[in-house]
This record gives C-alpha cells, sequence and structure tokens, in this order.
C-alpha cells in the first residue's frame, strides 16, 4: 500500500499552530480560574463543576482534533481501494467505482467580468472553466 501525507499550504499550518496555542493558553487560563475561586463557598456547586468540566473539555476536544490533522492526514492506495485520511475523518472509495478525477489548477485571481447592463430574459455571462481537466475514464472494462 502507497501512503502519501497531505501538504498543507503555509496559511493552513498557521492557524493549525495558532489554534494549539490557543488551546493551550485557555486550558492555562481555566487551571488559574479553578485555583482562584472557591468552589465550597457556592450554595449550589454543580454548576460551578459543569461549567469547569466543560471548560477542560472544549479546549482538550479542538486539541485532538487539530494534532490529529497534523499527525494523520494522508492519502492511501491499495489495489482495491482509496483511502483517505483528514484528521479523525477517515473514508475508503472502491477503485473499480471512480468515473473521473478531476485535476484542479493552481489558484488563479478571480475572474473578473465587466460591467454591462442585463436584460430581462438573458442570463449573465459565466465564468471560464478552460483551466480544468478531467481525466478520461479508464480503458480497463469494469467487472
Amino acid at each position: 500500500m502507497k501512503k502519501f501525507n497531505y501538504r498543507f499550504t503555509k496559511l493552513t499550518l498557521i492557524f493549525i499552530y495558532i489554534g494549539i496555542a490557543l488551546c493551550v493558553v485557555g486550558m492555562g487560563i481555566n487551571v488559574l480560574t479553578i485555583a482562584t475561586s472557591d468552589i465550597a463557598s457556592e450554595a449550589n456547586p454543580v454548576y460551578r463543576i459543569i461549567q469547569y468540566v466543560l471548560m477542560f473539555l472544549i479546549p482538550v476536544v479542538l486539541l485532538i482534533i487539530l494534532i490529529s490533522l497534523l499527525t494523520s492526514s494522508y492519502y492511501a492506495i491499495d489495489g482495491k481501494t482509496l483511502k483517505t485520511s483528514f484528521g479523525i475523518i477517515k473514508s475508503k472509495y472502491d477503485i473499480n467505482k471512480i468515473e473521473t478525477v478531476l485535476l484542479e489548477p493552481p489558484p488563479a485571481p478571480l475572474p473578473a467580468f465587466p460591467a454591462v447592463q442585463h436584460r430581462p430574459g438573458r442570463s449573465p455571462p459565466r465564468p471560464c472553466t478552460a483551466g480544468r481537466q478531467a481525466l478520461p475514464p479508464p480503458s480497463v472494462p469494469r467487472p
């Protein structure tokens, strides 16, 4: 089985690392808040305990998701299946059922259209899709 890791853009990596840093800072603030508060002096401490549990649960879950994006984002090609993994989201596709693979061109500037008055009954101009290429279906007959 061949395994290929996803290559994230620099901006995506920056956002993932910022998210990880915010999770760590949030957990530190939560620890400081719990250390400085007095649960015993409250009339009903149940709500405060639920609040503290949720304050820890949310950053921990986000931290797990962000770290899993960095460590386990890949696609693998087996003899019969294409396996994709994007963090904790995993999928399998049967290679024989794949009909078309669309190759996206590198990002280009957005197309600009001149300001044209549209008459009723006429459709606006459509963007050009000449840069996209669809691979032809495989010539191997499918069972």
